[in-house]
């Protein structure tokens, strides 16, 4: 048994008790150690994640396009520096919205900031630069513009912030150095508005809560205005200079508090209608405190000379935004109207114009009251040796407005004029008028203003209402109830417009707006003597005889949705119509375009006397040397219709001799494409269809046109139409023709013109009236000796004809009568002008056996019912003039018998001998003939061999029935 020592005992617990003292303070170090670690790597992972975040590779491959992508934009940039907390540099910044222009080039912007206030929600700047920058707006004549994509993508955006904390802001430095800002709006006629800001330099500083900042702005404006009908070196232009020294004040909620400074604008250059801006300034001098009296004054200038000052003055209360406040304008004179109103290029004489005006605005209770008044003193307008009467105006105004429960009141209302000391304009209100919109009753009665014109001379104010109705003299009497409600208001409008004291046009009107329901009723009466309108003579050299015309119109407006309830023109009634009108009704809502569906309907209608108006008189022909014109197709252009429907059913429509029976239409338009299809109506015994398609969206316009007629009869379309063939044509047509392209210049005909045209006229009696056609067949009936081929009229005529690849092809063109035959054939090559086309086609010349025998007995044979001649015409020149070239040599031979009667095997010698022989017959044949010949055109001096032109020329046989635009 062993022994212990207690000592020993003791010893060894010690030991063990310093192991577990020292175990423990090695944990306790090693928890240290790994928390230090820990948050050495925190804080390494974060520096190095903030190094990453404000990479360049990151910024640019991962920030930009996220940012792009909310945006909706394309967002790219050169090398960026963000190494260092709180401050960044961008180069060539670059953002695209869609695939249009650039909106935003930025050279480099560098940026000193706060980055941990910035993280706490406020906004701290110690430092903005940014260098050559530039916003550049583009809108296309479509509509589109470059930053389409940016606005629909900021429209989409909510801010879901309920936060009511207000941030504490604090701007330094900011600079933007040689800035430019440009506008373009590019025209749908070519060419582009542009309004510039350029060499743009603004400088803030200072700005933030409860402090005052300072803004200067220095740049220079151009604008640019194309006139399509002059040179770009004349285009309307001005040029300005700006300048701005402002202190702006924010309180500590970031609401302006104060504002301070002078602002100018000088024009430095003005061209086109605006040269008279040359030399005029503008001056704004502000102060402007919230609570305090304040005042801002406009003033203007000439070369140094002071035109008039516009000055506001009162209080405004920024802790409740009331405002009480005076305007006025004083010795606004002409000079300041000639330079605001320069695109008008009229001088104003002694116009004065001198006002004031008070204005009273409750915040907190939408209560808004404003009265002042107004005086014109001498106005007048001159332009060159133009000049309107002096006229004196006087306007006094009181009104009021309850916003917050819907109730409006003038209470007084006052506007007169007087022109060489006598009342031209009066009015008066009998008492106050309440409108109510909100469906609150107002405690009003019906009231009532009346306002006239008395006999205000036109031809006095062409300069002002053009040339109207010059000579004549108009009365008007407007009237405006309003009911004791409030919640209805009545304008009622009579009108009277005399020529020498008789009635011209006689109007009666009424619009009816209820408020509370939105709905506008329009009624209306307007009675047109035509006779009295239009000059006398018209038509066919007639004399109209008194023509009225009555307009009837009841519309009723709600919102976006309109009703015609009914629309009659009521025409004179004659012995083939007894209710001679037009009736429309149909209804169309507004959303982003018109849509709507109409009717036209009419159980007869007579437009004989209507339609002279527009007719020309005379039976000249209107070929004439054509003139070089621009190839520049007309603008498209966009109408403001979405899908509109109008469908025309007019059971007779009589015209002079034309009488269409069912005449319909059924057309629609969608956009700017408009079609029409089908159009058929019933001429006599035959039925014609038709339609048609015209896109205006494209320059020039695409349009497709189909016409077909079966046997129908053209005596009453001709006798209406053509006055000097009155009775002298007659036939059946049969047509197909089919007609398509893409512009109207002979460049776009000979570029895209599609189309076949086939007419058959059968059943005819056409005497030869034209007096070009008379003059050519007069020529080669007297050549060949054969007058008997002028008596007995055509009666039968056939051409087809197709267009294609800039080619007018003329397969077959035909026309015959009892005594002649005549056939062309051959292709017209299509002139970017079209009239100037030229045309190089022979023609065959044939006659009946019975006539040809009379040439040569023996040596005209032939089984055809016609013997053709040997080639001796051909027309030539261009579409707009077209000759007929005869061979007077040939027409000699062939009237000797000398072509056709040769034997066939007859030599070359015999040949020649029979040629010097029809050489002198031609020779005698212009002796005998010439007297004759010259009556119709003149001949060819020189060798007899020479080819003689008809002169002047193949024209259109009748001249176009409506009136050429001047």
């Amino acid at each position: 048994m062993s022994h212990i020592d207690p000592s020993e005992s003791k010893s060894s617990e010690s030991t063990s008790g310093n192991r577990r003292s020292a175990s423990g303070s090695i944990r306790k170090k090693n928890w240290r150690i790994r928390i230090l670690v820990g948050v050495g790597l925190v804080f390494l992972i974060g520096i190095g994640s903030l190094f990453i975040v404000t990479s360049h590779t990151f910024i640019n491959r991962f920030l930009l396009p996220n940012i792009g992508a909310v945006l909706n934009v394309d967002i790219s940039s050169g090398p960026i520096d963000a190494r260092s907390i709180g401050f960044i540099e961008v180069q060539n910044l670059v953002l695209v919205s869609g695939e249009q222009d650039p909106l935003l080039k930025v050279k480099s912007l560098a940026a000193h900031y706060d980055f941990f206030e910035c993280l706490k929600g406020n906004f701290k700047v110690n430092g903005f630069t940014l260098n050559s920058g530039e916003i550049r707006v583009i809108r296309n004549a479509d509509g589109t513009t470059n930053y389409d994509s940016l606005l629909a993508a900021l429209l989409k955006t909510e801010d879901n912030s309920t936060s009511s904390e207000i941030p504490q802001i604090l701007v330094k430095d900011i600079e933007f150095k040689h800035c430019r800002l440009y506008i373009e709006d590019r025209l749908v006629e070519g060419g582009s508005r542009i309004l510039e800001i350029s060499e743009l330099d603004v400088r803030l500083d200072q700005l933030g809560n409860n402090r005052i900042g300072r803004l200067t702005v220095e740049a220079l404006l151009n604008y640019d205005n194309p006139d399509p009908d002059q040179e770009s070196s004349q285009m309307d232009r001005i040029s300005a200079d700006i300048s701005s020294t402002l202190s702006l004040g924010l309180a500590a909620d970031l609401i302006p508090e104060s504002m301070e400074g002078k602002s100018t604008l000088v024009f430095t250059e003005g061209a086109g209608v605006y040269q008279r801006l040359q030399g005029f300034s503008m001056m704004a001098d502000a102060r402007i405190k919230m609570g305090e009296l304040s005042e801002l004054i406009f003033y203007f200038e000439q070369e140094g000379n002071r035109l008039g000052e516009i000055r506001t003055q009162g209080m405004i209360d920024a802790s409740n935004l009331d405002a009480d406040f005076n305007l006025s304008f004083q010795t606004i004179g002409s000079g300041l109207l000639e330079a605001l109103f320069s695109s008008l290029e009229f001088d104003f004489g002694s116009t004065a114009l001198n006002g004031k005006c008070r204005l009273h605005w409750k915040h907190s209770q939408s209560l808004l009251s404003i009265d002042g008044q107004a005086a014109v003193r001498d106005f007048s307008v001159s332009l060159d040796v133009e000049k309107t009467p002096m006229l004196n105006l006087d306007l006094q105004y009181q009104f009021e407005s309850d916003f917050l429960n819907g109730i409006a009141t003038v209470k007084d209302l006052k506007i007169n004029g007087r022109q060489d000391n006598r009342e031209l304009l009066e009015s008066r209100l009998d008492q106050a008028m309440t409108f109510s919109w909100s469906g609150n009753e107002s405690l009003s009665k019906e009231a009532l203003f009346h306002l006239n014109l008395n006999k205000l001379k036109l031809d006095e104010w062409a300069l002002l209402t053009g040339d109207l109705y010059p000579g004549g003299e108009l009365d008007l009497e407007l009237e405006i109830h309003s009911t004791p409600d409030g919640e209805s208001v009545q304008v009622e409008l009579e009108g009277l417009l005399l020529d020498n004291g008789k009635p011209s046009i006689d109007m009666v009107g009424s619009i009816q707006y209820n408020f509370p329901k939105s709905i506008v009723e329009i009624q209306s009466e307007l009675n047109l003597e035509l006779n009295q309108l239009i000059p006398a003579e018209a038509g066919f050299g007639k004399t109209l005889a008194p023509v009225s015309l009555e307009l009837n119109l009841s519309v009723a407006v709600a919102e976006r949705n309109l009703r015609l309830l009914k629309s009659d023109m009521v025409l004179a009634n004659t012995d083939r119509v007894t209710d001679n009108r037009i009736s429309m009704t149909g209804d169309a809502n507004w959303d982003e375009g018109l849509i709507g569906t109409f009717q036209l309907e009419s159980s007869g209608l007579d437009i004989t006397e209507y339609a002279d108006v527009f007719l020309e008189s005379g039976d000249e022909g209107v070929g004439r040397n054509p003139e070089d014109r621009s190839n520049e197709e007309p603008p498209p252009f966009q109408l403001p219709l979405k899908k509109l429907g109008i469908d025309v059913d007019f059971k007779k429509i009589v015209f002079r001799d034309i009488s269409l029976v069912e005449f319909q239409v059924k057309s629609r338009i969608e956009s700017s494409h408009v079609y029409l299809e089908p159009i058929e109506f019933i001429l006599d015994d035959s039925t014609v269809h038709s339609r048609a398609e015209i896109n205006l969206s494209v320059p020039g316009y695409e349009y497709e046109f189909d016409l077909k007629t079966d046997s129908m009869p053209i005596r009453a379309i001709v006798d209406s139409f053509f006055e000097p063939y009155h009775g002298k044509i007659k036939a059946r047509m049969s047509s197909d023709i089919s007609i398509q392209g893409k512009g109207v210049t002979g460049a776009g005909l000979r570029r895209s013109l599609i189309g076949n045209i086939d007419v058959v006229m059968t059943n005819a009696s056409v005497e030869i009236v034209s007096k070009t056609n008379r003059r050519i067949l007069t020529s080669i009936a007297y050549g060949l000796g054969m007058p008997e081929i002028l008596k007995p009229p055509m009666n039968y005529a056939n051409s087809k004809i197709s267009i294609e690849n800039g080619n007018i092809k003329i397969d077959h063109f035909l026309v015959q009568s009892p005594a002649f035959r005549a056939i062309t054939s051959g292709t017209i090559p299509m002139s970017t002008v079209f009239t100037n086309s030229p045309v190089n086609l022979p023609i065959k010349f044939l006659l009946p056996k019975h006539l040809a025998a009379k040439l040569s007995p023996t040596g005209l044979k032939s089984k055809e019912d016609y013997v053709p001649l040997p080639d001796f015409a051909a027309l030539e020149g261009t579409i707009g003039m077209i000759q007929t070239r005869l061979n007077k040599v040939k027409m000699a031979q062939i009237s000797l018998g000398v072509i056709a009667g040769l034997p066939a095997n007859l030599g070359g010698r015999a040949l020649g001998k029979a040629g010097n022989a029809s050489q002198k017959a031609a020779q005698q044949l212009n002796k005998v003939t010439q007297g004759i010949l010259n009556v119709f055109h003149k001949t060819t001096d020189g060798d007899t061999n020479a080819v003689e032109e008809a002169k002047p020329g193949l024209r259109f046989p009748f001249k176009l029935p409506f009136k050429k635009k001047e």
